[in-house]
């Protein structure tokens, strides 16, 4: 679905499409209404402080449960490897005491060193680095950051007035050069990201070459 946006204020492209009548709805939406909304969503489901402890503690829980697999994993190879240097061990001995020649020494160590170096190999590749530690204020500084990013908005309504990406023939859009794209993406952006825009409109596809678009996640 492709939104006009004029005097700050969203509608369907395809209402009116040369002339004629392609979308039977009018009805038309404060670029600000969708931003508020939009941010209000993102502060409450993403980036609220439950939301932050819950999304803690569930990496946390993982990324500890990661550790213990690699711990089962690891665990038979040490053991094996611990064996093996006893027996080379004890192979040292027998041959300092003249119980076996040294060609059966040879015999004896050269797969357990090659069987040895084989599982050092296999340890030093999976040593794994500790589960990380999320800073406590993690949730502060989220709510900080929408904060800044209401703010943003606010300042931006307030200077130049806003243009929007223009789409070409192809369906690609070009970037505005003006700063003002800011405010008319804001809402784009963040609809994506927390899926909670859904735009009740049911339009048909416009026929214009060339319209300003705002997804709303229709």
């Amino acid at each position: 679905m492709a939104t006009r946006l004029k005097d700050g204020k969203y509608n369907c492209s395809g209402h009116y499409d040369r002339g004629f009548t392609t979308c039977t709805n009018g009805k038309i939406i404060a670029a600000a209404t969708v931003e508020r909304r939009v941010l209000a969503g993102v502060k409450a489901h993403l980036i609220s402080p439950a939301a932050i402890a819950l999304a803690v503690s569930r990496y946390q829980e993982a990324a500890e449960e990661h550790q213990r697999m690699i711990d089962r994993e690891r665990a038979p190879m040490e053991k094996e490897l611990i064996e093996i240097g006893r027996r080379l061990e004890r192979a040292q001995v027998m041959f300092m005491e003249e119980i076996i020649d040294l060609d059966t020494l040879k015999a004896r160590t050269a797969p357990l060193e090659t069987r040895r170096r084989e599982l050092s190999a296999l340890l030093s590749d999976d040593v794994s680095a500790a589960p990380a530690r999320l800073d406590p204020g993690i949730a502060e500084a989220y709510r900080r950051l929408a904060e800044n990013l209401h703010l943003a908005i606010e300042g931006d309504r307030r200077g130049p007035a806003p243009r929007v990406a223009q789409t070409d023939r192809a369906g690609g859009h070009r970037p505005d050069e003006r700063s003002g794209q800011v405010r008319s993406t804001s809402a784009r952006q963040l609809g994506r990201q927390s899926g909670l825009t859904r735009c009740p409109w049911v339009c048909a596809p416009g026929a214009s070459k060339r319209l300003p678009r705002v997804d709303l996640g229709c």
